[in-house]
């Protein structure tokens, strides 16, 4: 999944929940393993995320907050754009 596609699919899940105060959460598949935190980072230094099931050999479903994830993602692409400068 590039960046657009992860940040449209968080904008996507936060415009069905009207009035925005309950945590609007994106679930991935992601390579990794449940491990003794039960807690799995989207990148490295990125938003923390929930495993809440293990839905192949080496492969877990992960839940991340949909706001956390476009901050961190706008994060990144402000470090980009001033390396870029």
């Amino acid at each position: 999944m590039t960046p657009n596609e992860l940040r449209k699919h968080c904008e996507q899940q936060i415009a069905l929940v009207p009035g925005q105060k309950t945590t609007v959460e994106i679930g991935l598949c992601m390579r990794g393993s449940w491990g003794k935190r039960g807690v799995k980072r989207l990148w490295p230094g990125g938003p923390n995320g929930k495993i809440v099931a293990e839905t192949g050999p080496n492969e877990v479903m992960v839940f991340f907050n949909a706001r956390d994830v476009l901050d961190a993602l706008a994060a990144v692409e402000g470090r980009n754009e001033e390396k870029d400068a």
